[in-house]
């Protein structure tokens, strides 16, 4: 050991060897006197810093107690709204520093002109609650006082509901509300933005309706989070426009309780046997947010999570539970794979073994069941994660090096060995469609392919072809009262994947034109038109050999590039591969057109042989001219045009 480091180490010891001073020990004293006297928390003591002085920072903490008590009274009086709305001024300045610290502070866009108190103190005079009992108006009152104070951290943020609720746990203690009553207000206030994320059109939703059931498991709890939510937005001027939706949301939430039945339960997994008793959903929610909460607020984006440093943290926060909880989420993924439900994917993600079939073997062999649903979500997981990350790391018309082709082939290698895998499973789908619409799907029984006019609202769009969510995804949109179609999809027609890391979501998007549904609601759906992969965001993104020759490695075939009828650059293959095969590989190379022979000789052109290879574009034949070419008839669809793209308004 140095000189130094010994007197260093001599220092140490030293110091830990100090007694503390008399005055040390009345300063611990008055402290100790204030938690005591109940105005302070054990939190609040276990934060006091070595320059905080009783007189001073202590002093603070009583006053800030006489005003939360003074605060609690004023509620405890219980009026009506209207006489609340006249204690709001002096409720306002009962209100602890943090509101003084946000005063001023600049919020989103959609906030604009109104800091963090500002809007606290608007949203009191927009809620609601005549209709609510005397406990249940206080629960809702204060948790709506204290939603936004977790914005002083940063109001920028969507974890801004968990930091409100962390810091109004020492309020709301300190007002001396009941154990129950304290957390129903906490619950409000970590909650408050639920009912609004699964509103979203945009498919960045979070949360799943589900979700926000084990959140507010009866018609009380929901109703108010409703009047929260919807005093919240009608005090933004720029959100009031989306009060309609909320309260669609609300209405379809509430049904739900009053049915008392799974909304997403398939007819025929109905009544299910499972070797273990069924999991509460807001038990195993409750387990998985106290170790990820993070996941309930923040929205994360593929790009910018490193996937394999993400699982591993996952992994080792799983591992850190109770070997009871571990099991209450085990049962649970089991029990909504089964009953083919969207949260399978999330708690799926949770133990981090996400990508790792060997755990479907596992799990199949411990509990002697066959779990075809999360088998698929393995793999559905593993095209997703090297799809973004492909994407994410190598950007449109960028050239590789030849070390960099070697990385982008093993990737590639991988997602045509999944989607190879999930080309032998059919799986439950659904197609989710507001009343405008769903009278001419149900009279045609054919859903038609949506196209690039359509995805205008920065959803996720996959390409051109027969959108269908699948493991239980994307049956609730917003807040549209929706009827679903239901149906079995063979994968090996579609590009299934996931989007949303926080609360996983799959979909699939169906390589057709027209996907019949014709039969009974649970048989296969049969695709019909042309199958194509066909993504117009790729339009300006070269074709490059190096693409090319990773085609025909994979399809084992020659490929060629010609052109279409806008001149654009078109591959066509004699490849007898199932769709989900070259879709995926066209999708993750961004190759923007992918047509096979087979496709083109039934329902396009003649003569493209004299087209390979050559500069002179591909615009004689009737494929790619706006007029009808071979008839396919059907007596409820009638005569179909094979253009760019059928429409519903094409259905006679």
């Amino acid at each position: 050991m140095t000189k130094e480091a010994k007197l260093e180490q001599e220092e140490t010891i030293e110091k830990k060897n100090i007694s503390p001073s008399i005055e040390d020990l009345l300063e611990a004293k008055e402290w100790q006197l204030l938690f005591q006297q109940q105005f302070m928390t054990a939190h609040e003591l276990s934060d006091v810093k070595k320059n905080h002085l009783p007189e001073l920072e202590g002093a603070e903490y009583k006053v800030e107690t006489e005003k939360l008590l003074k605060l609690k009274s004023i509620l405890e009086k219980n009026p009506d709204d209207s006489e609340f709305r006249e204690m709001i001024p002096e409720i306002k300045k009962l209100l602890p520093r943090q509101f003084d610290e946000m005063t001023g502070m600049i919020q989103h866009h959609e906030h604009e002109g109104y800091d963090p108190t500002e809007h606290t103190v608007n949203t009191l005079y927009e809620l609601e609650t005549d209709q609510l009992d005397e406990k249940d108006r206080i629960i809702a009152r204060t948790a709506m006082i204290f939603h936004d104070v977790g914005k002083v951290k940063d109001p920028l943020k969507r974890l801004h509901p968990y930091w409100s609720a962390e810091i109004a746990k020492d309020f709301i203690k300190k007002m001396n509300f009941e154990p129950e009553a304290q957390d129903r207000i906490l619950n409000h206030i970590r909650r408050h933005d639920a009912l609004g994320d699964i509103s979203r059109e945009d498919g960045r939703n979070i949360l799943s309706p589900n979700s926000v059931l084990s959140f507010f498991s009866n018609q009380t709890e929901l109703e108010i989070h409703f009047q929260i939510v919807r005093a919240d937005i009608k005090s933004i001027p720029k959100l009031s426009k989306y009060e309609e939706k909320i309260i669609s949301s609300y209405n379809l939430l509430r049904q739900e309780l009053q049915n008392d039945s799974d909304r997403k339960k398939p007819t025929n997994e109905a009544n299910i046997d499972l070797p273990f008793e069924m999991v509460d959903r807001q038990e195993a929610t409750d387990i998985i947010s106290s170790i990820f909460e993070e996941y309930f607020y923040e929205a994360y984006l593929f790009k910018e999570i490193d996937i394999t440093e993400n699982q591993q943290e996952r992994q080792n926060k799983f591992s850190s539970l109770s070997e009871e909880d571990k099991k209450t989420i085990e049962q649970f993924i089991i029990q909504e794979s089964i009953l083919n439900q969207e949260d399978m994917a999330f708690a799926l993600k949770i133990t981090g073994r996400e990508t790792d079939e060997q755990y479907v073997d596992e799990l199949e062999k411990k509990y002697s069941l066959e779990l075809h649903n999360l088998r698929v979500a393995v793999y559905v997981f593993k095209n997703t994660y090297n799809t973004w990350w492909l994407k994410d790391n190598f950007p449109p018309n960028y050239q590789p090096s030849d070390a960099e082709l070697t990385i982008i082939k093993s990737k590639v290698d991988s997602i045509a060995e999944a989607a190879k895998v999930l080309a032998n499973f059919q799986v439950d789908a659904t197609h989710a469609t507001n009343e405008e619409t769903f009278d001419v799907i149900d009279k045609s029984k054919a859903l038609i392919k949506a196209t690039e006019k359509t995805s205008t609202d920065g959803s996720q769009y996959e390409g051109n072809g027969v959108y269908t969510g699948i493991l239980g995804g994307f049956d609730w949109w917003g807040n549209q009262s929706l009827d679903l179609f239901h149906m079995k999809l063979p994968l090996s027609e579609a590009i299934p994947i996931f989007i949303n890391f926080n609360f996983p979501k799959a979909m699939a998007n169906v390589l057709c034109e027209v996907l019949d549904i014709e039969k009974d609601l649970r048989d296969v759906a049969i695709p019909h038109g042309l199958q194509e992969y066909h993504q117009t965001e790729y339009n300006d993104v070269d074709i490059s050999e190096w693409k090319l020759k990773i085609l025909r490695e994979i399809l084992g075939t020659e490929v060629y590039l010609i052109s279409d009828h806008n001149e654009l650059p078109c591959v066509i293959a004699d490849t007898d591969k199932d769709p989900i095969l070259w879709g995926s590989i066209c999708n993750v190379l961004r190759i923007r057109r992918f047509i096979p022979i087979s496709s083109l000789l039934d329902y396009a052109i003649d003569g493209y042989e004299d087209k390979i290879d050559s500069e002179e574009p591909i615009s004689s034949g009737p494929y790619f001219q706006e007029q009808e070419i071979k008839e396919w008839q059907d007596e409820l669809i009638g005569k179909t045009l094979r253009i760019r793209g059928i429409k519903i308004e094409d259905i006679e």
